[in-house]
């Protein structure tokens, strides 16, 4: 998945992996964006399977132990949150070719043909308003489109808009413009 952040691409992921139609045994969430950043959570899937390895092997031993554990199997889902790189998952991607990968990135160019891309985008105006009024029901909503607007129409803007509305019922949207 791809598209700006704030736009709900973790957010679609993480509801995916626990909810989507796969038939996986082990799901695991990587922060992925740099090639240093995916190996503590393969030391830390390493520990996970075998918590006695985390006394006895090092880091890089650990992230090789889990690396070569998703080799091995089937049946897995790992989502690489928030990718900066499509070299920086490469190696990862060419060893653990057995399982699943949900990639989640803001690059629009540089993936391969293996990969399906899905482009989120913003939401429609009315879609941004309809998501703040149904948070914020029975509230007034002066100035929720020109909030919505100003936000760029970016879910996650909208729902912190919407949680700092919460927090102060006297407030109406108009006036957390700047």
């Amino acid at each position: 998945m791809r598209g700006l952040g704030g736009v709900g691409k973790s957010e679609l992921a993480a509801h995916w992996a626990a909810t989507g139609p796969h038939r996986c045994r082990l799901v695991r969430w990587f922060t992925a964006d740099s090639a240093a950043a995916v190996q503590n959570p393969l030391g830390d899937l390493a520990t996970a399977l075998q918590p006695a390895l985390a006394a006895a092997l090092p880091p890089d031993a650990l992230a090789e132990f889990g690396l070569q554990w998703l080799a091995a199997h089937r049946e897995w889902l790992v989502v690489l949150d928030n990718v900066t790189g499509p070299a920086d998952i490469a190696p990862l991607i060419a060893r653990a070719d057995r399982g699943r990968f949900l990639i989640t990135s803001r690059l629009a160019a540089g993936w391969n043909h293996c990969v399906t891309t899905i482009h989120l985008d913003v939401l429609a105006p009315e879609e941004s308003y309809d998501l703040l009024a149904g948070i914020l029901a029975d509230r007034d909503l002066d100035g929720a489109f020109e909030l919505c607007a100003e936000l760029g129409q970016l879910p996650f803007a909208l729902v912190q808009s919407t949680a700092y509305l919460e927090q102060n019922p006297l407030l109406p949207p108009v006036a957390t413009r700047a």
